[in-house]
């Protein structure tokens, strides 16, 4: 099963290695800024 995070974050790096460690750990995730 899959589970799906959602990441409200201002800066773009650390949007970028938030989503990048998720989605190794397998996870969807949904982004905000």
């Amino acid at each position: 099963m899959t589970g799906t995070v959602v990441i409200v974050e201002d800066n773009a790096m650390n949007m970028k290695l938030l989503e990048q460690a998720l989605s190794i750990a397998g996870y969807a995730t949904v982004k905000s800024s």
